[in-house]
């Protein structure tokens, strides 16, 4: 694995060409149909996509490409999308998955549903019959929580760099990552719909027009945690080619640990109004998707003094991530030949202060920095 470290603007450009397009974008002509494309599950049709300077792009958006995780689904590794017959309208982007919303002054509202696992296609739509080209997959950030990747259209970054962008949904927190120690619910269900989307592109993103060859999968935050993962995943192994992590490693202290403490997994059993034993999965998918998300908040800071995050994010399972991944990383256990480039993103704990921006009038003193610090 060859590894190149630097403290880039091209990170912060890459992360900030997606998210700025979505607000100067001129608005999609729905008149305007794209292509059709026959994908393994079926035929799909897109939009044609108006950019700056007289270009402009396919977008297929909402694709599905693994059945609904509901039901028996949930809590369970995701199953491929069905085929589907004539040709399916892909024009508008699919659900975000279950999430607590952010207290963040002007956020967009999005619909959330347990049905969420979409993703969507960018392609310039200048390519050419002959001409294969690259793929980037992105994987969105958010602590394994929150966001989603309708956050990140990509026609900007697809036409102006002549690539195929794919922009991913996955399961997040409980629904995503529930875990019981001791048994087979070991989850990382949110990081096997990664690989299931991984293994989409490999099968379909040739009649995109796309290179199945030259995958690049990049992500930021809890994204490259995700990007880095899959470098010592044996499930994601010939499924991509070069990863570029952005302001996230596998090896932080916060996620990817053994679970060996059932604190947290008896805690949300009791805010959900269950019992642990035999029953307790199917009392579990018998609670409403908006009921899981509420008792996940109470997993949560402020809620808990130390918050943990063993229902929350990826953790060790013997199967998607076999050991500790610094251990992993030790032993040379990563997928070889895959050129990597790792960095930080400058600016962005800004983050943090939106939510405070509406009590800051005056600025915050000595003691509510020390406090906020603190926790």
């Amino acid at each position: 694995m060859q590894v190149v470290k630097f403290r880039t603007y091209f990170l912060t450009v890459t992360c900030a060409v997606l998210l700025v397009s979505k607000t100067t974008l001129a608005e999609v002509n729905e008149d305007k149909l794209s292509p059709v494309v026959q994908t393994e599950s079926g035929a799909i049709v897109g939009t044609v996509e108006t950019l700056p300077h007289g270009k402009t792009a396919h977008q297929y958006l909402g694709i599905p490409y693994a059945e609904p995780p509901v039901g028996d689904l949930r809590f369970a590794d995701p199953k491929p999308v069905k085929p589907w017959s004539g040709t399916k309208q892909t024009t508008e982007y699919g659900a975000s998955c279950m999430q607590s919303r952010l207290p963040i002054p002007g956020a967009p509202t999005v619909k959330l549903r347990e049905d969420c696992l979409f993703l969507n296609v960018f392609v310039p739509s200048a390519i050419k019959p002959d001409v294969k080209l690259a793929v980037m997959v992105w994987i969105h950030g958010g602590g394994f929580i929150i966001s989603s990747s309708t956050n990140f259209p990509g026609g900007v970054m697809a036409t102006f760099n002549d690539v195929i962008i794919v922009t991913v949904n996955y399961r997040l927190g409980v629904l995503g990552f529930f875990n019981i120690p001791g048994t087979d619910y070991k989850g990382n269900f949110g990081m096997m719909d990664q690989v299931l989307a991984l293994k989409w592109v490999q099968a379909n993103i040739a009649s995109f027009g796309g290179d199945p060859n030259r995958v690049t999968i990049f992500g930021e935050s809890a994204g490259g945690v995700g990007v880095s993962l899959h470098l010592v995943s044996p499930l994601s192994k010939g499924l991509f080619h070069r990863a570029i992590i952005q302001s996230g490693a596998a090896s932080s202290p916060l996620f990817c640990g053994k679970v060996t403490n059932t604190a947290q997994v008896e805690l949300f059993t009791k805010l959900t109004n269950c019992t642990l034993g035999r029953n307790h999965v199917e009392c579990l998918r018998g609670k409403t998707a908006e009921e899981i998300t509420t008792a996940q908040s109470d997993l949560t800071y402020p809620n808990v003094d130390e918050p943990s995050q063993d229902l929350l994010a990826p953790t060790v399972d013997g199967h998607f991530l076999p050991d500790l991944p610094e251990t992993l990383f030790k032993a040379g256990l990563f997928h070889p030949n895959i050129d990597v480039i790792t960095g930080v993103n400058s600016n962005e704990g800004a983050l943090y202060a939106m939510p405070m921006i509406t009590q800051l009038k005056d600025g915050m003193d000595r003691l509510m920095f020390e406090s906020f610090t603190k926790k």
